[in-house]
């Protein structure tokens, strides 16, 4: 081939703009197809104009809420504009497997029975996938059962935690590659080891013997516990839900910088109705100087990215 350069026909993945260009074009069709943005706030989240639908768009997956009928006017409204394979019902999707399963309950009030509906948000086999990269790396594969990801940081020899050449971790070059698998687990289906993940996270350059005695200890409660997930469950309808915001903070837990941790944790609830919204484990940007202080903070951060966004949608939906 003596002249390799051709005209660019078709824009590709790479480019410096190709998320914005791709952007801007789903949001011109989608409008087309009757939907506009909930809010600012919540890019590639819209609702229809007429019906009670609402889109998540991420990267090419259209994720799609709303009643059956509806649901099948908005889809043929889109196709106008978008091309798009058959809609599909509950699956895989970022990489969670969503199980649903229907239920009833007697409401306590009236007597009546009514429906409710459990959401599971399934990752067992990427968990096992975790578990297994770690075996692949140690040759470990028997865990000693742990009833929490948490090791006591106390009984860690002091210089363990330095790193140098004498206590560099056994998983030093490794680390950020198991520890990435985890931080997307955590993040999506399991809560309780996001505490412990972004602690380690906060190491994958200075990985010490600690750090090793650590993740052993979060791998050993992950296998045996490949099967929890994350559930969501609604039986009340959307005029008796409730937001619950709660926040906690550690004083001077991180054994690495002695700063604390901020907890968050938003829900719905209702008699029958539970539904996790947000969980966060963020180490905080400075030392508290007292449990007060640490706690304020936590609050801060809570109303922050939880509390305000939470209130900004239900406000627009």
């Amino acid at each position: 081939m003596r002249d390799p350069v051709c005209v660019l026909v078709r824009n590709l993945y790479g480019h410096p703009l190709a998320g914005n260009y791709w952007q801007n074009y789903c949001e011109e069709q989608v409008a087309k197809a009757g939907f506009e943005r909930v809010h600012d706030a919540w890019p590639s989240f819209y609702k229809h104009k007429l019906k009670q639908c609402y889109l998540i768009i991420y990267v090419d997956d259209f994720r799609m809420a709303g009643r059956k009928d509806d649901r099948a006017y908005c889809w043929a409204e889109l196709r106008k504009h978008v091309k798009l394979t058959s809609p599909e019902l509950w699956g895989r999707y970022l990489g969670v497997q969503s199980v649903v399963a229907d239920t009833t309950y007697t409401d306590p009030a009236t007597g009546t029975t009514r429906p409710a509906r459990t959401l599971r948000c399934d990752m067992t086999e990427f968990a096992r996938s975790c578990v297994d990269r770690y075996t692949e790396l140690t040759g470990v594969s028997k865990f000693t059962p742990v009833q929490t990801p948490f090791l006591d940081e106390t009984k860690i020899a002091i210089e363990d935690y330095n790193f140098d050449d004498k206590n560099k971790g056994q998983l030093a070059d490794h680390a950020n590659s198991i520890i990435m698998k985890l931080l997307w687990l955590g993040r999506m289906s399991r809560w309780d080891l996001l505490r412990q993940i972004c602690l380690l996270a906060g190491q994958v350059s200075k990985w010490s013997v600690a750090c090793d005695r650590m993740l052993h200890r979060l791998i050993a409660y992950l296998h045996h516990t490949v099967d929890h997930a994350l559930s969501v469950t609604v039986g009340n309808p959307s005029s008796d839900w409730e937001l619950h915001l709660y926040t906690d903070a550690d004083l001077a837990k991180c054994p690495f910088t002695k700063r604390s941790t901020s907890g968050v944790y938003l829900e719905i609830k209702a008699s029958h109705t539970l539904a996790p919204v947000v969980g966060n484990s963020i180490k905080q940007t400075a030392m508290s100087e007292s449990t007060p202080e640490a706690e304020l903070v936590a609050a801060s951060k809570g109303i922050r990215v939880a509390g305000i966004p939470i209130l900004l949608s239900l406000i627009h939906i």
